[in-house]
């Protein structure tokens, strides 16, 4: 995974971030990709999000700030927004 594609998926998650609908997530897996993202490593997640009310799987590529890292854990809850799709998801790691 690049850097444009990481700046996409932080563009996407900007919209849900601002206009989606909080909802929760278990982390069912966690892979690091190697990436580099200002210091910050790029992880592959598999999440189960709860949306509309259904456990769904979503597979995402996410730049996870280090002070974050304790929190990526597999069986970790967080705390999402989804948009119109389960893929469009922000995890606010603030309040995970």
């Amino acid at each position: 995974v690049n850097a444009a594609m990481a700046m996409a998926g932080q563009r996407v998650g900007g919209v849900a971030a601002a206009t989606g609908t909080p909802t929760t997530a278990t982390i069912t897996s966690v892979t690091n990709t190697g990436a580099l993202m200002n210091h910050s490593p790029m992880l592959q997640l598999e999440l189960l999000v709860m949306f509309r009310g259904v456990p769904t799987p979503v597979s995402l590529s996410e730049v996870v700030q280090l002070h974050h890292l304790a929190k990526a854990q597999r069986g970790a809850p967080l705390s999402v927004k989804v948009g119109d799709t389960p893929q469009d998801l922000w995890i606010d790691w603030d309040n995970s």
